[in-house]
């Protein structure tokens, strides 16, 4: 005889309930018993899922898409608290109510449902592991092996490299050969040599003095090096070093060269190698009537730097201009220590942009602000051209030695 359980599984859950006149009702209170397809079960029959009776069950379906809490809630309200499902079987009273193949539960009234998924899933695993095999060994039937780990970096028949050895052997001998020629040119014992060591000895020593003695840890003057006339020279404008300020030592030629702000990151990103310094050239205007102070016959060189560990006191001297990032540690080790004091050796200037706040620290620094849009690149001309006239006038009016 079918249980309860099994009964709505085969039919969809589907049933109908009755009173004590054996008539069809919507009120659980009223019921009877229960008629599912052709077999009626009294509610007070045990339904066949663990302890529960049948009254439980119908309870348990009606209410089954109502949260936990509210379900509680009704059977305690009916009076039917004891009778109610409690959450722990919750989940798998459903998954056995979907499962629409009959299990006997008579026997082992504790079996989960989730057990008895189990089963019929394993089953149904075996079944197409077996039919895997059986495709796997009809493909085997029809392979032919032809390397396998054994033989696989075997070498067939006889291999020859002598060809090989050949061409390296003339290769390397080809470069010694050409070395020798190269390193040997004139032997020592050759008189000739000794001419050639006294001339240039005679160029170092006379008309090649001067060069030397203009030559610095950043080359000679063409280059931007200092010469042996105190702290003239070519200007220096300083940077941060730090990759998150606006302007370093990478967009800072395009910045006031080419009046553009470019992120450094987008232009480290396209693989450029940070360079040691940087140097400009533009011509020199006074910034009071917009003529040149050299008529426009030479172009005013500018060096830029974010290192000053090895400063001489001539490159102090001919420093111009000074970027701050906003920090004091920017100033560790230089020859100044205290903002008071760089900038008012060297014109200060704090880049930001528009919609980021003026660091507090930088509010107490006799420093110029200047100010950038992130988007609008067509107002970087303004800025740039405001940076070259506080730069020139402080150059000319301080530091005149410097002009070109």
């Amino acid at each position: 005889m079918t249980n309860l359980i099994n009964a709505l599984r085969l039919n969809d859950c589907k049933y109908l309930l009755l009173d004590g006149n054996n008539e069809e009702t919507d009120s659980l209170l009223q019921t009877s018993k229960i008629k599912v397809e052709n077999n009626v079960f009294d509610l007070t029959e045990q339904s066949g899922y663990k302890t529960y009776s049948n009254s439980s069950i119908i309870n348990f379906i009606i209410n089954k898409d109502l949260p936990h809490q509210q379900y509680i809630k009704n059977c305690s309200d009916s009076g039917n608290f004891q009778f109610a499902v409690s959450f722990m079987d919750r989940k798998d009273l459903i998954e056995l109510l979907d499962t629409k193949l009959e299990i006997n539960l008579s026997g082992n009234n504790d079996l989960k449902a989730g057990e008895k998924r189990n089963r019929l899933e394993n089953s149904e695993k075996l079944e197409l592991i077996n039919k895997d095999k059986a495709e796997v060994s009809l493909i085997n039937e029809k392979e032919r092996v032809i390397r396998d780990r054994k033989n696989v970096m075997a070498v067939r028949g006889q291999r020859n490299f002598t060809k090989f050895q050949k061409l390296g052997a003339e290769f390397f001998d080809g470069k010694d050969k050409t070395k020798k020629i190269s390193s040997s040119g004139l032997k020592k014992s050759d008189p000739r040599m000794k001419d050639k060591k006294n001339t240039s000895l005679s160029k170092v020593n006379g008309s090649g003095n001067n060069e030397k003695k203009q030559k610095t840890r950043h080359g000679n003057m063409e280059n931007g090096g200092s010469n042996t006339g105190g702290s003239k020279g070519i200007p220096i404008i300083l940077v941060p070093a730090g990759m998150t300020s606006c302007l370093n030592i990478y967009n800072v030629e395009d910045f006031l060269c080419e009046q553009k702000f470019i992120p450094s990151d987008v232009i480290r990103k396209s693989g450029k190698a940070k360079p040691l310094s940087v140097q400009l050239k533009r011509k020199f205007f006074s910034g009071s009537n917009g003529t040149s102070s050299n008529s426009g016959k030479n172009l005013q060189n500018f060096l830029v730097y974010d290192n000053v560990d090895r400063f001489t006191s001539s490159e102090w001297d001919r420093v111009v201009a000074v970027f701050a990032l906003g920090q004091e540690w920017q100033f560790k080790n230089w020859k100044w220590s205290k903002p008071v004091d760089i900038f008012n050796h060297a014109v200060g200037f704090y880049l930001h942009f528009s919609d980021e706040p003026v660091k507090d620290i930088v509010k107490g620094w006799r420093v110029h602000i200047l100010t950038i849009d992130k988007l609008r690149r067509h107002l970087d001309v303004q800025v740039v051209n405001e940076f070259w006239r506080l730069v020139d006038n402080f150059v000319q009016t301080r530091k005149p030695m410097l002009l070109s």
